[in-house]
């Protein structure tokens, strides 16, 4: 396969991984506003297990995806044909740094 089928496949697995990561975000709000909620005839208890359930669930997918993007970044990075350039990066406004990496598949020296 090519480098920029890896590429590809890398970069939507990395739209998936920050999709997964906002889920879990969402999930952990609504176990935080489970948990204050004051009505006694609210079965929270219940209600949290199944979030801190579902959140994990997706912790899950998301270490296993990222894992395989992983895989893919380096996969891109093993069959490419690197063509090197070196570009000068700011520090801070008064310093830079010099960095040497492949314009096709992002891989630095």
């Amino acid at each position: 396969m090519s480098v920029h089928y890896f590429l590809y496949a890398s970069s939507k697995h990395k739209l998936l991984i920050n999709s997964l990561e906002e889920i879990i975000d969402i999930y952990d709000a609504i176990i935080n506003e489970a948990k204050t909620q004051l009505d006694s005839n609210y079965n929270k208890e219940d209600d949290i297990l199944l979030f801190e359930s579902l959140k994990q669930q997706y912790k899950t997918q998301l270490y296993e995806t990222d894992v395989y993007y992983k895989t893919l970044k380096n996969m891109s990075q093993t069959v490419c044909e690197h063509n090197y350039t070196i570009d000068t990066i700011d520090i801070t406004p008064e310093k830079s740094n010099q960095i040497e990496y492949c314009m096709i598949c992002g891989h630095t020296k």
